[in-house]
């Protein structure tokens, strides 16, 4: 592992020193704050890259294994103690999250050793595609004067975010819930078991907030707080009965549960989004309802034959950071094998957290994207830049004409993947089906903060 060491004279007040970390990629920047200054003193401060780790959780008979992700870590500090990665991960990783990231240590000298203050991201699963959280923990491990034998002491919730972007607008279907629930808000016990329920919320849908709970810092679960308004309906047959609904409290919980209280003229529940209500895929959708159908010839991207699209630039599931705006905004490379009868193939970049916001549109004679072919607005590119970990996936269509009447715009939020699909479908005058393959990649980004 490769060592960078670094001098620097700091004077020295307070027994203790924090350490920051900033990833980049999977390197390491530390930088060392300390209180005032009185006499100088000579200190070696090391910036060390970070190193990918494989662990295992054993939790209630249930292996949970990590492997090839850059989750945390090594620091040097003036004590040269702290936890150590394998700990913090078997401590604070949980089934429920996708990703466990550390931030930064605190190393303090306290009366009966040490105390090592961990700032944690995690990143929660997401069932259901729409509810991106970032949960912000700090987990508190302590050791004796050692400095060799550590455990984890308590943790504390800093910070809990739920993106919802794709939630206006959005249809739901319940799946394994309780129909009863449905039919409380739509106050018609009578209706047959036997009907199919759905859910749409309106697109003036608010926010959806956590709240902190004072008596209780588990970070299992928050309250929220929201607003919107919807529609339940139910069909069977020819039956259909719906109602308007109002969106009221509700909680969070970190394995991607919403479950918000609906409230009707009719009636009122709590429903349970991402188990007991299930998103819906548009050809659902189309074939629930399908007098709402916007186009006359709809086509689906899941009944499109699927190209292989790989990305040099793409790892673990993670971006490099360098294809960032605020790094070296450069297209990312991407490679894909030839389809038969393609003239061109269009490359397409969103990002899914943030109501589909385009940050590549270009349409190419050629197989191979070089890293940075795209490097500016003018060329069809602007690269990542979320206030937090976002999902950003590129599709490339394969496609007999060049679709220049698709009206996409760069640097703005747009339309879901289905419109778009169509869009670029129909923009031919000589095929009635443009499209001819379609391939993806997705993957997160993020830049961090210090905490």
């Amino acid at each position: 592992m490769k060592k960078e060491s670094i001098k620097k004279k700091l004077g020295l007040t307070a027994a203790f020193i924090t350490t920051v970390m900033i990833l980049n990629r999977c390197g390491t920047q530390v930088v060392t704050q300390t209180s005032e200054m009185s006499a100088p003193a000579q200190m070696d401060v090391e910036t060390v890259e970070a190193r990918q780790i494989s662990v295992e959780k054993i939790e209630a008979g249930k292996e949970h294994e990590i492997n090839d992700r850059c989750l945390v870590l090594e620091t040097y500090d003036v004590y040269n103690v702290e936890a150590s990665q394998d700990l913090i991960v078997s401590e604070c990783l949980k089934d429920t999250y996708e990703e466990v990231s550390l931030v930064s240590h605190t190393v303090e000298e306290v009366q009966d050793g040490f105390e090592d203050r961990v700032m944690i991201e995690a990143i929660p699963v997401n069932p259901t595609g729409m509810l991106m959280q970032t949960i912000s923990f700090e987990a508190v491990f302590v050791s004796d004067k050692t400095g060799e034998k550590w455990s984890l002491k308590e943790t504390n919730r800093t910070d809990w975010t739920v993106e919802s972007p794709n939630l206006p607008g959005s249809t739901w279907k319940l799946a394994n819930g309780d129909i009863k629930a449905a039919k409380d808000i739509l106050g018609n016990e009578s209706l047959s078991d036997d009907g199919n329920i759905y859910l749409r919320f309106k697109g003036n849908v608010g926010y959806i907030s956590p709240t902190k709970k004072e008596s209780d810092t588990s970070i299992d679960e928050a309250n929220i707080i929201t607003n919107g308004s919807g529609t339940l309906i139910y069909l069977n047959g020819d039956t259909r009965e719906e109602t308007v609904f109002k969106l009221s409290e509700g909680s969070i919980k970190d394995n991607g549960e919403l479950i918000l209280t609906l409230t009707s003229d009719k009636g009122s529940a709590q429903l349970n989004f991402g188990d007991g209500f299930v998103t819906m895929s548009i050809k659902e959708i189309d074939s629930a309802f399908p007098e709402e159908k916007p186009y006359s010839h709809t086509v689906y991207i899941e009944d499109i034959p699927a190209l292989t699209l790989t990305s040099d630039n793409i790892e673990n599931g993670t971006w490099e950071q360098k294809i960032g705006a605020k790094y070296e905004d450069c297209s990312p490379q991407l490679k894909w094998d030839p389809v038969e009868g393609a003239g061109f193939y269009t490359i397409l970049m969103i990002d899914e957290d943030d109501r589909n916001h385009v940050h590549w549109y270009t349409t190419v004679d050629r197989t191979t994207m070089e890293y940075g072919d795209c490097s500016s607005l003018e060329e069809g590119y602007i690269g990542p830049y979320p206030p937090r970990a976002h999902n950003y996936t590129v599709y490339v269509f394969a496609v007999h004409e060049r679709p220049d009447t698709a009206d996409i715009l760069l640097d703005v939020e747009g339309k879901d993947i289905h419109n778009r699909l169509n869009e670029i479908n129909s923009a031919s005058d000589s095929f009635e089906d443009n499209v001819i393959s379609v391939g993806s990649i997705r993957g997160s980004y993020k830049w961090y903060t210090i905490y």
